[in-house]
């Protein structure tokens, strides 16, 4: 979620909370969906949801998404 948040409070500069953004998880694909699930915060540029990518080691989660330009 972390790595939402940081992607997400920049351009919209709206404070999301722990249970306003829900994560699916695919460790096999090393990839996440984190989608805004509180009706009453803003899209993203027009986006609810977005795609993330995953990497482990022994001691830390790795995670980061990308909003391309439109």
């Amino acid at each position: 979620k972390e790595a939402f948040y940081k992607c997400y409070y920049p351009l919209e500069r709206v404070f999301l909370g722990f249970h306003d953004v829900e994560l699916s998880l695919d460790p096999l694909a090393k990839t996440f969906t984190a989608a805004i699930i509180n009706a009453d915060k803003p899209s993203l540029n027009g986006l609810r949801v977005l795609q993330g990518n995953l990497e482990w080691d022994s001691e830390l989660v790795y995670a980061g998404v990308v909003l391309e330009q439109t």
